[in-house]
């Protein structure tokens, strides 16, 4: 029913399931990446031009010109003074409201 393989031809079929206990990793490594060399160059080019991108971008971002560090500071100082206008315009509004009490009330 099942058809049995010779031993001769056995021995002759390499076996997946085998592994040599001898292998180092280094060994294992060097062997995929000669059975595999579009693969490695494949990602050796990648690598090669994600890291020369990142050096360009990093590299080309120039410092701030002491007009932009004056431009940056009056526009602080301006969002300063607005948000303190609004504080004491919402205190004025509150004001006039608290300051009105009920009659009849604290004799």
């Amino acid at each position: 029913m099942a058809s049995t393989i010779p031993a001769a031809q056995a021995a002759s079929q390499p076996s997946f399931t085998k592994l040599e206990p001898s292998s180092s990793f280094y060994d294992r490594i060097t062997t995929w990446a000669s059975e595999h060399k579009a693969a490695v160059y494949t990602i050796a080019g990648i690598t090669l031009v994600a890291t020369g991108a990142g050096i360009y971008y990093y590299t080309s971002e120039s410092a701030p010109t002491p007009q932009d560090l004056e431009a940056a500071a009056e526009k602080k100082k301006a969002r300063k003074e607005n948000k303190k206008a609004k504080k004491t315009a919402q205190k004025e509004q509150k004001s006039p409201q608290s300051e009105t009490k009920p009659a009849g009330m604290y004799r």
